[in-house]
């Protein structure tokens, strides 16, 4: 058997120390106006490198998860704020765009 070097309780908890630090990111947003990414790059910083609380080393088999997941959130959101009037209005623009990226990158293939 294979070490895939981190077990399913402890991406469970990394994952809910990394939505919690988010939450307290924005918290802190609200208050010092400092951008919440900036916030959440000291606590990698603080949690990793400078207390040694996490080991750098076994992100590399559960990135890509944590990758699929924050895809989700990501478009779970999308999905929640998106105007339906307003997409519908801007289809035809939007379908000519692609159209026109399309053949754009088509002929950039084929030159």
């Amino acid at each position: 058997m294979h070490n895939v070097g981190m077990s399913v309780a402890v991406f469970l908890a990394l994952m809910g120390t990394i939505l919690a630090m988010g939450v307290l990111g924005q918290f802190f947003f609200a208050k010092i106006r400092i951008p919440n990414p900036v916030i959440l790059m000291v606590f990698g910083i603080l949690l990793g490198p400078v207390f040694g609380l996490v080991d750098g080393d076994k992100f590399h088999t559960a990135a890509p998860y944590f990758g699929t997941i924050a895809l989700i959130l990501i478009l779970f959101q999308g999905g929640l704020e998106i105007d339906l009037v307003a997409a519908v209005g801007q289809a035809r623009s939007a379908i000519g765009l692609g159209i026109v990226y399309f053949m754009l990158c088509v002929g950039a293939v084929f030159l």
